[in-house]
C-alpha cells in the first residue's frame, strides 16, 4: 500500500467502513463497482465529509496527571499504625548511582522495608 497515494487508502478505508456496516458515512459512497484507479475529481473531494480527529493532549493526559498527583499525595501521608511515609522510606533508600552505590547496601535496606512498599504499591496500605 505504500506506492500507492494517499487518495487511494482513503477510498480503501472507507470501503472498509461501508462494508462492516459502520455508522460513519464516508462522502461520496463507495459501492463494489466503485473504481479505485483514478484519482476523485475536485467536486468529489469538496462534497466529501471530513472529520477532524486532533484531540488536545493536555485533555487526553488529564486522567494521567490526576493518578500522579493523588499517587504523590498518598506517597506523603503517614498512616496511623506507622511513623513514617513512603516517600520518607524511598528517600531513605541507598543510591545506585554514584559516589557510595552499592547493590548489596541498597537490597539490603530494600528488604528490611519491602512489606510495607509492597502493601502499598499492590494496595493493601489500610
Amino acid at each position: 500500500m505504500q506506492d500507492k497515494p494517499m487518495w487511494w487508502a482513503h477510498l480503501h478505508i472507507c470501503r472498509e467502513i461501508h462494508q462492516r456496516g459502520a455508522k460513519m458515512q464516508c462522502e461520496p459512497p463507495i459501492s463494489e463497482t466503485t473504481t479505485i484507479s483514478t484519482p476523485p475529481t475536485k467536486a468529489e473531494l469538496d462534497k466529501a465529509i471530513r472529520h477532524n480527529l486532533t484531540v488536545n493532549q493536555k485533555a487526553v493526559l488529564q486522567p494521567l496527571f490526576w493518578f500522579r498527583r493523588w499517587l504523590e499525595d498518598e506517597k506523603q501521608a503517614i498512616p496511623d499504625n506507622q511513623s513514617e511515609s513512603i516517600t520518607d522510606i524511598e528517600s531513605r533508600l541507598p543510591p545506585l548511582r554514584g559516589q557510595g552505590s552499592g547493590i548489596i547496601n541498597y537490597v539490603k535496606e530494600l528488604e528490611r522495608v519491602e512489606d510495607r512498599l509492597l502493601d502499598f504499591y499492590n494496595g493493601n496500605n489500610n
